[in-house]
């Protein structure tokens, strides 16, 4: 089994991310922006950063458990790249760079995007871009998207996007989707939230076939490639059928079942009533995964 992830420090920049790894669930502790040895700057933290900061570290506390009990853990970082004004933009993504690069070195396990759009908490626009850039100045560290929101792209693109990058990082691209949860980010690039999770199944699908199949046809409702307008997509990723893949999940039973009955394993987190409830998530998509005929064990399961 190849456990998840933490990050680390340097003297530069340290990590916005913790990502404790075992054999029963994966903890990511996050902080909602970089943190900095500057205390002024540490003090600029807002009263949600704060409280965001205190919800995670129960995360943290449910992976020390596991530990505890005896879990494999490995180590990564985790980071969006959260904006101050103190700061401009170039600063926030040369930090975010310098995270990975430093992890790398440290001989961390993993390093984790997530995409947003429109938004100080976040300004990773596009993950794929900078996982091509860090798999340029890394060596060995697996690069992850958590998440990939799938219903804002279109499938084939990222399936190409995703291809390339893992051939450029020698194979140590991860991947993470989610259906999005966010009202501006759909309203800003043209999508229907209500169409979301129909899109994400779709694109799902359409995804793993273009890594593949050959060619590549498909009719539904969102996503259409008529027989008659068949392509087959270059390159195929260098990690066979595909790179790993996760869905991030809710708490709703929805959507932990709709991960499990296609086997994938989750990535839970993001709002903050979501990390300190990782364990009961993760049991029942351990039962779902039972319910579809699936063996839960031997997969990652990464929680930030």
């Amino acid at each position: 089994m190849r456990s998840s992830r933490s990050g680390s420090s340097s003297e530069a920049a340290r990590p916005s991310g913790v990502i404790v790894s075992s054999r029963k669930y994966v903890a990511i502790a996050v902080s909602s922006s970089p943190a900095h040895s500057d205390r002024s700057r540490a003090d600029r933290r807002s009263p949600a950063d704060v409280a965001i900061a205190t919800e995670y570290h129960r995360g943290a506390q449910a992976a020390a458990n596991a530990a505890a009990e005896g879990a494999a853990m490995r180590f990564g970082g985790f980071s969006f790249g959260s904006w101050h004004e103190s700061e401009s933009h170039g600063e926030v993504l040369a930090q975010l760079v310098e995270l990975a690069v430093q992890s790398d070195r440290l001989g961390l396990d993993s390093f984790w995007l997530g995409e947003h759009h429109f938004s100080r908490h976040g300004i990773l626009a596009d993950t794929m871009v900078m996982a091509a850039h860090i798999a340029a100045r890394t060596e060995h560290i697996r690069i992850g998207t958590a998440v990939i929101v799938l219903p804002l792209h279109n499938p084939v693109r990222v399936a190409e996007q995703v291809a390339i990058v893992d051939h450029l990082s020698g194979g140590r691209v991860d991947v993470g989707v989610g259906i999005g949860y966010q009202q501006r980010e759909f309203a800003g690039l043209g999508v229907d939230i209500d169409e979301a999770r129909a899109r994400f199944i779709e694109s799902l699908d359409v995804m793993v076939r273009a890594w593949t199949d050959e060619p590549l046809v498909y009719e539904g409702e969102h996503v259409r490639i008529a027989a008659e307008d068949a392509i087959t997509v270059y390159p195929k990723p260098l990690q066979q059928p595909h790179p790993p893949l996760y869905q991030a999940v809710s708490t709703t039973p929805a959507s932990i079942d709709l991960a499990a009955s296609r086997g994938l394993p989750v990535i839970v987190g993001g709002p903050t009533d979501v990390l300190g409830r990782a364990p009961e998530v993760i049991a029942h998509w351990r039962e779902r995964m039972r319910a579809h005929g699936r063996d839960p064990e031997g997969h990652d399961l990464p929680c930030l």
